[in-house]
């Protein structure tokens, strides 16, 4: 099957797996992640992405056979989802190993100067006031929440799959894919460690005394209680804590690791959003309003000051921007319907 994947499709693929697979194998020898807990998770999320992949496979596929084809080219789909579960799978793990071995020694020394930019911006308040003081309650909270740590996590995870599955060309399923990858690398590995910081959330516990963030604190924990008294779990709050434990107590986990700027959380609503543009003009402006609402969400649980999202959203800008140069060379295929 991979055989008769076009050449320069199978060159594509190549690229992919080796620059993540490159990343795993040298966070793996730099980190003192074992073997057998990157194998473990390296082999769930495998397993995980690829039955996602096959889901989605199967449904655009049926779509696909009513609507007829839309390629400009032959495209063998089946092969590209496989390549989209290894790269999610190595992506994510990958990702883990980074952030909770390499990231804690960086420290965060730009905190101070984040949140007095965000000040700065906001005539004198920190944004996190702003959004509490025009949606406090829990029910907002809940829904931010439903977005934030549920309805994100699963668009991203997806997403690799998604892009090949109901993009209409081989071009723009590169550009998407790749964008995906590299923004974990560029946006969450290595502009993190440049740009070390903490958060609104983790200020007093990882930075110093602040009294506007001792305040979120304390209005964040008021949220939890009132929508528990309403028997409702507002998740991210119990996200919160299990970070700052995995920070102060290294180890490799499903979560953990602690980074502000920039946002990943916006950035790859961001990409959600150019995504969705690329396949339907409605689908674009729906993924354009979800990006806004986790940038309010990142501001409103503490995650990340304000312009955490804005550097992230304009870097996932950029990068699309750049992954046009992939696919500039090469001359343009002729339409074929098989």
């Amino acid at each position: 099957m991979i055989l008769d994947v076009p050449a320069h499709q199978r060159r594509s693929m190549g690229r992919l797996l080796g620059l993540i697979g490159f990343a795993g194998i040298l966070l793996l020898n730099l980190t003192p992640a074992g073997y057998a807990d990157f194998l473990l998770y390296l082999t769930f999320y495998i397993l995980l992405s690829a039955g996602a992949a096959l889901c989605i496979g199967f449904t655009s596929h049926r779509f696909r056979l009513k609507r007829g084809p839309v390629d400009i080219e032959p495209f063998d789909y089946a092969p590209w989802l496989g390549v989209a579960a290894i790269v999610t799978g190595t992506t994510i793990t990958s990702f883990m190993m980074f952030k909770q071995f390499v990231m804690p020694p960086r420290g965060f020394p730009l905190d101070p100067a984040l949140a007095a930019f965000d000040r700065w911006l906001f005539l004198g308040r920190d944004p996190w006031t702003v959004t509490h003081s025009l949606i406090g309650g829990w029910p907002a909270a809940k829904l931010l929440d439903i977005l934030y740590s549920q309805f994100w996590f699963i668009l991203m995870y997806c997403f690799p799959a998604i892009a090949i599955a109901l993009a209409k060309s081989y071009e723009i399923r590169l550009r998407l894919v790749s964008c995906w990858l590299a923004s974990w690398i560029l946006i969450g590995s290595v502009a993190a460690w440049i740009l070390g910081s903490a958060g609104p959330c983790y200020y007093n516990a990882l930075v110093g005394p602040d009294a506007s963030f001792a305040l979120l604190n304390q209005r964040l924990a008021e949220l939890g209680r009132s929508a528990e008294a309403a028997g409702v779990t507002i998740h991210t709050l119990g996200y919160q804590p299990q970070l700052l434990s995995t920070f102060l107590n290294p180890r490799l986990e499903a979560v953990g690791g602690i980074s502000a700027m920039p946002s990943m959380h916006v950035a790859m609503a961001a990409l959600f959003a150019i995504g969705g543009f690329q396949i339907r003009r409605w689908l674009g402006w729906a993924m354009t309003g979800f990006a806004v609402a986790i940038w309010i969400g990142s501001i409103h649980f503490g995650w990340h000051y304000a312009s955490d999202g804005v550097v992230g959203a304009a870097m996932m800008v950029a990068l699309w921007k750049a992954t046009a140069l992939l696919t500039r060379a090469r001359p343009a295929p002729h339409r074929d319907c098989r």
